[in-house]
């Protein structure tokens, strides 16, 4: 398999975890991030943990590893 078919392969899924999670669909996440653009002080949100990306990819990994033994 290619390296951008892989890659696409991984955006889908990655797609479809976001929208089974919040059971929205792109264009509909992207009105919700216009309207929260428009309607919140950033001053107000909170600084991420310092760790952040390591948290996120650790997510990523066990969710792919999930996926892997539910052979998806």
């Amino acid at each position: 398999m290619s390296t951008d078919r892989r890659k696409d392969n991984e955006d889908n899924t990655l797609d479809e975890l976001v929208q089974s999670s919040f059971g929205l669909s792109d264009e509909q996440i992207l009105e919700q991030l216009r309207l929260a653009d428009e309607t919140i002080d950033d001053s107000e949100i909170p600084p991420p943990p310092e760790d952040w990306d390591r948290q996120l990819h650790g997510r990523i990994e066990a969710e792919r590893r999930k996926l892997k033994r539910e052979g998806g």
